[in-house]
């Protein structure tokens, strides 16, 4: 059995965030602890609520100014997850069946081994640095497999995306699939050589167009060739981009008009002559279904499994009493 990522990374954050009144040389600080929650009689604390919390703030990589401001939403949502959590744990123990104690052994081996290189003293010495005994660190790694597998069981199992599903969503969420940069851009940029002439240069600049629209020359070769622009080690290829937007409006209005495969007309500015092809165009304005597919089905797959859980943890709420702390 395998914690899945989310759940893994709140044990490594458990594992790795030094604990409230660790060792320092600054004077002591007298904190005062209250109740945060209550869930059946099993108290939350304001100082497990905030330790969360700060959890919360290092996940989202949310600087300390940013952390205080939004303090309260970030305490508000540590206490909600604390008591989804304590809800899930007591829903547990009412069920006949328990996780094995080799499934556990054998998880606590993994995070050792993938942690700590599968040297238990070094994970024994830092719980030690950080005040948790290696006992507490275990039930936190069999708590942390008892949620994954209890959501796996009550949310994530039974979730189907129907193709219907997908054809609607896809149907009014036109605008979420738009298609962006539209043309796909290859460019030539002639520099002048040492002593050419600016006469020199445009007689050149015409020579390899005559070729490139004749067909005797191959517009990427020639970009790898003769160009001197940022490009042209991939043959002038600028990718799919959106000419207004990306470049100067004498080289975007070059590419007015012209069909995939053609060669505009040279283009002189003061770095050097510039020839612009289009090799491909994306003439739908929306991406076609099958190829967002796969991200309809993700993202309503997400959707249906945060309602899904909310309505869990709602349900084992009516057969619980819960209790919220205001935080002073």
């Amino acid at each position: 059995m395998r914690i899945p990522a989310s759940a893994l990374s709140a044990l490594i954050l458990l594992l790795a965030v030094p604990r409230a009144g660790a060792a320092t040389n600054a004077p002591a600080l007298l904190l005062l602890d209250g109740l945060a929650a209550e869930v059946g009689g099993e108290r939350i604390t304001i100082a497990e609520t905030m330790e969360y919390a700060r959890e919360l703030a290092a996940m989202r990589r949310l600087p300390v100014a940013s952390a205080g401001s939004n303090l309260r939403e970030l305490y508000a949502e540590a206490q909600e997850y604390l008591v989804a959590r304590q809800l899930i744990l007591q829903a547990y123990a009412a069920l006949p069946n328990k996780l094995p104690a080799w499934a556990v052994e054998r998880r606590v081996a993994e995070v050792i081994e993938e942690h700590f290189g599968g040297d238990r003293s070094k994970l024994v010495s830092m719980l030690n640095r950080q005040g948790l005994g290696y006992d507490a660190w275990r039930r936190r790694v069999e708590e942390e497999m008892i949620i994954s597998t209890m959501q796996h069981q009550f949310v994530d199992q039974h979730i189907v995306i129907a193709p219907a599903e997908i054809r609607a969503y896809y149907a009014t969420n036109t605008t979420a699939f738009a298609v962006e940069d539209p043309v796909r851009v290859g460019m030539i940029l002639l520099a002048p050589k040492e002593g050419e002439s600016p006469e020199a240069l445009a007689k050149r600049a015409q020579e390899m167009l005559k070729e490139l629209r004749a067909g005797k020359e191959d517009f990427r070769a020639v970009a790898r060739r003769e160009s001197a622009e940022a490009h042209a080690s991939e043959g002038g290829d600028w990718g799919f981009i959106d000419p207004a937007e990306m470049l100067r409006k004498d080289l975007a209005e070059a590419l007015d008009g012209l069909k995939v495969g053609g060669i505009s007309e040279p283009v002189t500015t003061e770095s050097g002559i510039y020839l612009l092809t289009k090799f491909d165009e994306r003439t739908e304005s929306v991406m076609p279904l099958e190829d967002v597919w796969t991200e309809i089905e993700s993202r309503l797959r997400r959707i249906k499994r945060e309602s899904r859980r909310a309505a869990w943890i709602e349900s084992m709420k009516r057969d619980v009493t819960v209790h919220y702390f205001e935080l002073p």
